[in-house]
């Protein structure tokens, strides 16, 4: 279904220092403070560093969509443009995709086969069990970081407090004070609208499941 409220255009965003970034969005709100959705601009801790410039305006996604695929033809590989990719795909893609530098391809040419140091080998038992000692009752690695998936059975655990110590709110509940201001901090998120599937939703789920990555894009 095409929402006729929604507003389309392309962007670019200048840091003070010269950098910029280009790309698309569309919303309900001119005015609802978007800075881009990629990489370099989300690196920015502080956005007064940063202008956006709108460039033009469109009637529909796909002619946005479009109007973005020519922009970046347009900007990337200029000094200072910071996209990192070369289509509309919302990734790193093409000869921008980190994992096809020349630097990232020898480093893993010198893990495979002979040159790999466990090449043929294999962790003793003994060596085997050290670790998992080691590793037990501590969270994973990617525990809290952005965009890593842990496992289901690791999070359970981690709520809990089973083998991690982590109890420090068991037994206790949150006071209706509390529970008050959370209600009203959630309520009063940045809405954002997907120009995909018209869904409106606060700004952290949309960056994550929608946008550039929603499922009807």
């Amino acid at each position: 279904m095409i929402n006729n409220s929604m507003i389309h255009y392309t962007y670019k965003i200048v840091h003070k220092y010269g950098k910029y970034y280009v790309g698309r969005h569309s919303t309900t709100n001119i005015e609802d403070g978007y800075m881009g959705s990629g990489k370099w601009p989300r690196s920015i801790k502080d956005k007064s560093f940063l202008t956006k410039e709108i460039i033009s305006y469109y009637t529909d996604s796909e002619t946005l969509k479009e109007a973005e695929r020519i922009l970046l033809k347009e900007h990337i590989g200029k000094p200072n443009c910071m996209n990192f990719n070369d289509s509309p795909a919302g990734f790193a893609s093409g000869d921008l995709n980190p994992a096809r530098t020349a630097k990232e391809k020898k480093r893993k040419s010198l893990l495979k086969g002979p040159l790999n140091p466990m090449f043929n080998k294999k962790h003793s038992e003994e060596a085997s069990a050290k670790m998992s000692k080691a590793r037990s009752g501590k969270p994973t690695w990617n525990k809290g970081k952005k965009g890593v998936k842990t496992s289901n059975k690791g999070q359970v655990a981690w709520n809990k407090g089973v083998k991690t110590g982590h109890k420090s709110f068991e037994g206790k509940t949150h006071s209706l004070n509390s529970i008050n201001k959370m209600k009203e901090k959630h309520a009063n998120r940045e809405k954002l609208a997907c120009p995909h599937c018209s869904r409106i939703i606060d700004k952290p789920n949309y960056t994550r499941y929608h946008g550039d990555k929603c499922k009807f894009k």
